[in-house]
């Protein structure tokens, strides 16, 4: 049966994981993808007639019919491809070969090879490839955009409270009071820090009671306060506040955020729109592949709201010594 050799094709398949989805051909440009399904229906060109895929005395006519029917079945299988549905498609084409096949031996003709079935597995694959390449690169510039502008808004805050701190050193510094110095100047230090290093800051999960159950946002912000930057979330768009699962602060934050978001890729509220940042998932399943897969061991909150002295922490964010 045909089942035997697409066995490793299936096994493959069976390898399209809860996570990001797994390109099956790496090429870096628009170009290369291109050439590659070129080639591939190049390839496939020697199969459109029955030719050179079956042999029996049955008359040509019925021998390209089924022939056609495949390439057709699977050309509509191919279309549907969105990215995240390969398997699907793949089985799908499996199952016509199978239909295929048997048909064949109920009418005694002999399948010369299989090779007509393995370019269209592989032009399935190729085809998702791209889909996917298509998506990461919009997303991409679309990422590089909000790095730059929110680098850009934090840069000009982070200035403005070094003004403000350098202020306020030298009026306790005229009063005497060298302990509120040794406070200010360490806060100097972290801002100092920030505006050396552009992609440090911070990464939040929080959620909303106007969303459905199980949705978490994974955003990230260099603000000086975390905090401000999702009460500026809540009052654009929802009902009601964000509740604040967890904040997570990280000398790359931009990267951090990138790397989730490609793990939760399958779970994406919305598919079509990569800069959306909603998932179906529950803060302790970010906090387990967090410790596990990144090795980051953050305490997930009800809500950081409910927390005065956790809340003040993050509206003036104090820094580890390891942090600086």
């Amino acid at each position: 049966m045909i089942y035997d050799y697409l066995a490793p094709f299936v096994e493959q398949a069976k390898g399209d994981f809860c996570g990001i989805v797994e390109p099956k051909h790496i090429f870096n440009t628009k170009t290369e993808f291109k050439q590659a399904m070129k080639n591939n229906l190049k390839e496939q060109r020697k199969y459109l007639t029955y030719k050179n895929n079956f042999e029996s005395s049955t008359c040509d006519y019925i021998k390209n019919m089924i022939i056609k029917n495949f390439n057709l079945q699977s050309a509509q299988f191919i279309s549907e491809l969105n990215g995240y549905n390969l398997t699907t498609i793949k089985n799908k084409i499996e199952a016509i070969a199978n239909e295929m096949i048997d048909f064949c031996d109920n009418l005694g003709i002999r399948v010369l090879n299989h090779n007509n079935i393995r370019l269209k597995l592989e032009q399935a694959e190729l085809e998702n490839d791209y889909i996917l390449f298509q998506a990461e690169q919009k997303y991409k510039k679309k990422e590089e955009a909000r790095r730059i502008r929110e680098q850009n808004k934090a840069e000009r805050e982070w200035q403005d409270r070094f003004a403000q701190l350098k202020s306020q050193e030298l009026v306790y510094a005229e009063l005497g009071e060298e302990e509120k110095c040794k406070e200010i100047r360490k806060k100097l230090d972290e801002a100092t820090h920030m505006l050396r290093h552009q992609r440090a800051g911070w990464v939040y999960i929080i959620s909303n009671e106007d969303m459905a159950e199980g949705c978490c946002k994974i955003g990230l912000t260099k603000r000086p306060s975390p905090i401000i930057r999702i009460n500026e979330l809540s009052n654009a768009s929802h009902a009601f506040r964000f509740k604040i699962h967890a904040i997570i602060y990280s000398e790359d934050c931009f990267g951090l955020e990138t790397a989730l978001h490609r793990r939760f890729a399958n779970k994406r509220v919305n598919k079509d729109n990569w800069h959306k940042e909603f998932f179906w998932i529950t803060p302790e399943e970010i906090q387990k592949v967090l410790k596990d897969e990144f090795g980051i061991d953050c305490a997930m909150h009800d809500d950081i709201y409910e927390d005065d002295e956790l809340l003040q922490q993050y509206y003036d964010f104090n820094f580890n010594e390891e942090d600086l």
